[in-house]
């Protein structure tokens, strides 16, 4: 089976109807979606799927994942794809949220998930035994750069951890509800 094929609501292509339409299309860019444009389709299409958490996925889209979180384009997802490498728990995923914390920890006029991704890298570290967050925690390091740095940030380190540890032990359970009801069939 070359696509999978989902019930979705699209909008409908003409202009002139404003009802979604419940069919079943495959997720490509042969979905008849009527739209000309296929890029803004998968740009849609990939976001989506890749802030699914790993345990949705079949095949593991490490490094699509890495792309979106460094390419920050919408409000909210860096969240998401933090989490998502943390339940994914290798080194890789470490290695792409350093990428992610070195190159935003560097712009203190931008704020979006650097946070998230540090308490993922956190999480990560408490996992593999590894210390790769302490470099951003040392005294002068990027973190404190970073939240010195105006506009004035008073942002714990700690702050998200506790968070990302529950979505995290969330998307574990879920994948053993998953495995047992598919052993079942």
């Amino acid at each position: 089976m070359p696509y999978r094929r989902h019930l979705v609501a699209v909008a409908c292509p003409k202009a002139s109807c404003s009802q979604p339409h419940r069919v079943r299309k495959p997720l490509c860019c042969q979905c008849g979606c009527g739209s000309r444009s296929t890029a803004q389709h998968h740009k849609i299409r990939d976001r989506a799927r890749s802030s699914v958490p790993g345990w949705v996925l079949r095949r593991v889209r490490r490094h699509r994942i890495g792309e979106l979180l460094l390419a920050s384009e919408g409000p909210y997802a860096g969240a998401a794809y933090c989490v998502t490498l943390a339940t994914f728990g290798a080194s890789a995923d470490a290695d792409l949220l350093c990428r992610y914390l070195d190159h935003y920890l560097l712009r203190p006029d931008l704020d979006y998930d650097q946070g998230f991704a540090l308490d993922a890298l956190l999480h990560l570290d408490a996992a593999l035994g590894s210390e790769r967050a302490s470099r951003y925690l040392a005294a002068g390091g990027l973190w404190q750069q970073w939240t010195d740095a105006p506009p004035p940030r008073n942002q714990d380190p700690q702050k998200y951890r506790q968070v990302v540890h529950q979505l995290c032990s969330f998307a574990s359970e879920c994948a053993e509800l998953f495995a047992a009801l598919e052993n079942e069939r």
